[in-house]
């Protein structure tokens, strides 16, 4: 049941941008996208004052969004889109202001409409700060989505 990406880097990364292009609150946290390799997606973040929480130090809520996204990503579909449906988050170590941040997913598993995906944020020195699983159930393309979404 082990599997590596569903397809070949160059279209994974085609289905990456294509995914990304409406995604605002990604594009808000100011990441880069990296060159999809061997199935993996990587965003590169350097940390900002506004990443930060309480403990001036990277609010857990934006590594688990960078998490969430790339292991999403790494799941893409031609004709289906990953919806998260649950995801178990580790946190080691925090990243702090003006760390840069790799934060790579990849797929782990997959069924017919579902996908198990791995992520981890490793910080400057090569330290894993934080991990995740997550499990992605594939839904039809949109405006599909929205009219299933509207009959139930």
């Amino acid at each position: 049941m082990l599997t590596r990406a569903d397809h070949d880097d160059e279209t994974l990364e085609r289905l990456v941008r294509e995914m990304l292009e409406p995604d605002g609150a990604t594009a808000g946290l100011g990441g880069t996208l990296l060159p999809v390799r061997d199935g993996k997606v990587t965003f590169r973040l350097e940390i900002r004052p506004e990443h930060l929480n309480g403990h001036t130090i990277c609010h857990g809520g934006v590594l688990a969004m960078m998490l969430d996204t790339v292991a999403g990503l790494s799941v893409c579909q031609e004709d289906r889109v990953p919806v998260t449906v649950s995801s178990s988050i580790n946190y080691f170590y925090p990243a702090r202001l003006g760390q840069t941040v790799e934060v790579i997913g990849v797929q782990f598993t997959a069924t017919d409409r579902y996908r198990t995906a791995l992520a981890h944020a490793i910080g400057p020195d090569g330290a894993i700060l934080t991990t995740m699983h997550a499990v992605f159930r594939l839904l039809d393309k949109p405006p599909t989505i929205l009219k299933e979404e509207e009959g139930k």
